[in-house]
């Protein structure tokens, strides 16, 4: 059994990049995914357990990147 939600939340990040050589670049940057708590209903193996709440649920997401690029001029 599969369910689909769809949680309201917000991201905020920030990052930097700056020139290294001639034409090449570094750059790091932060993200914050947060979602708001939801929870699910569950489907249990006794017929009195249907439709119990499951626990809540929430998702955060904390990634860094570092990358270079080439620029072409």
């Amino acid at each position: 059994m599969t369910d689909h939600v769809t949680a309201p939340g917000w991201t905020v990040g920030g990052g930097l990049e700056m020139s290294l050589w001639s034409n090449w670049t570094g750059k790091i940057e932060y993200q914050l995914v947060h979602s708001d708590t939801i929870t699910f209903k569950t489907v249990g193996t006794h017929v009195d357990s249907i439709g119990e709440t499951g626990p809540p649920v929430r998702f955060d997401l904390q990634t860094i990147r570092i990358g270079v690029n080439y620029l072409f001029h």
